[in-house]
């Protein structure tokens, strides 16, 4: 508060000042609920894996492209996985992947959600339908062209990099 008194006011709290935090934190706990009661339980352990994988091989730039849905970490926690429509900034936010536990945003209809549970539940295949389906290797985003990367629908460097 703004007085002209030169006194410390810091331990004058108003009753309307507890009020409204004390209705802060009852929201806080009512968004913590919707967001717990909205997130589905999906297994998330073998795009975790993938994810890791990569990153032990030395893979620096970590991102899965499927059909209309992006995979990438958070920057500094790799335990959190984005989910957007695509990689660039402005994309559509689908959710996060957190502990196997998906959870969506407001803009993730029921049909990207069960898209992210398939593809969660084997990356690899998802991925070799994906660079089937479009000649595009879904790890790196380069054109497939050897015979044997169009067939299995990713390339030799990203099959074994990510371990698919």
């Amino acid at each position: 508060r703004h007085t002209r008194f030169k006194c410390d006011w810091s331990s004058d709290v108003c009753s309307s000042d507890l009020k409204g935090m004390a209705r802060s934190a009852e929201w806080a706990a009512q968004r913590q609920q919707k967001a717990i009661e909205r997130s589905v339980e999906i297994d998330a352990t073998r795009i975790e894996a993938a994810f890791q994988r990569a990153r032990e091989a030395g893979k620096i730039k970590l991102g899965l492209h499927y059909d209309g849905v992006y995979f990438g970490p958070k920057r500094g926690d790799a335990s959190v996985i984005y989910v957007k429509a695509a990689k660039d900034f402005n994309a559509t936010y689908y959710g996060k992947i957190v502990d196997g536990r998906f959870h969506p945003s407001r803009d993730c209809n029921p049909e990207i959600t069960a898209k992210i549970i398939v593809i969660a539940a084997d990356p690899a295949a998802a991925a070799m339908a994906s660079g089937k389906d479009t000649g595009i290797c879904c790890c790196c985003g380069l054109k497939l062209e050897n015979d044997l990367s169009v067939k299995l629908g990713i390339g030799p460097i990203c099959r074994e990099k990510w371990g698919f």
